[in-house]
């Protein structure tokens, strides 16, 4: 990872993705009508808050972008950690690509009813958003499979043999960053 002059940007881009990510979601999903409303109340937040709505989802998906950039940062932090065959940071990496294919498959949900809401039925607008929100349960599971892989108790911390026995996940996210940026 050293001869890699990009790892340094690896702990960069994961706080980069996150906070893209939650200002895109907090764009979008201000003021959302409860689960239970009527058609008709999708249809007319979408209508209402078209562009706020599209403004939030491209946030988002350029949050994913460098979502995708820590993933593979944090999977080779992970396979120097692990050494081996490295199966601990392939399974990280590929339950976090997971989540991001998820979620990427939900936003587009929205984005299909936010394209154009006031030509189509509500009961469309309504069901492709409940497609999106639908289409998010994987990337939640995916997410848990990623956090849990990130934090074995066996697998060594930095360049000590022993092992970083079951960290908090901010204590966890700290050890990555400060190694990434390493």
């Amino acid at each position: 990872m050293d001869n890699d002059r990009f790892a340094r940007y690896g702990a960069a881009t994961g706080i980069i993705a996150v906070v893209l990510i939650l200002i895109g979601f907090s764009i979008f999903g201000s003021g959302l009508p409860s689960t239970d409303a009527s058609s008709q109340d999708w249809g007319s937040f979408f209508t209402d808050h078209q562009s706020r709505i599209q403004l939030g989802i491209t946030i988002v998906g350029a949050g994913l972008f460098f979502f995708i950039w820590f993933l593979g940062s944090l999977r080779s932090a992970i396979a120097a950690a692990e050494g081996g065959t490295g199966r601990l940071a392939s399974i990280a990496f590929g339950g976090g690509l997971v989540g991001v294919v998820a979620l990427l498959i939900a936003v587009t949900g929205a984005a299909a009813a936010a394209f154009h809401p006031d030509q189509v039925d509500p009961t469309i607008t309504r069901a492709l958003n409940d497609f999106g929100t639908v289409a998010a349960a994987p990337g939640a599971r995916s997410g848990c499979s990623f956090a849990l892989v990130s934090t074995r108790p066996d697998v060594p911390c930095g360049n000590s043999k022993s092992p970083c026995g079951r960290p908090s996940s901010l204590r966890t996210s700290a050890r990555i960053a400060s190694r990434l940026a390493a």
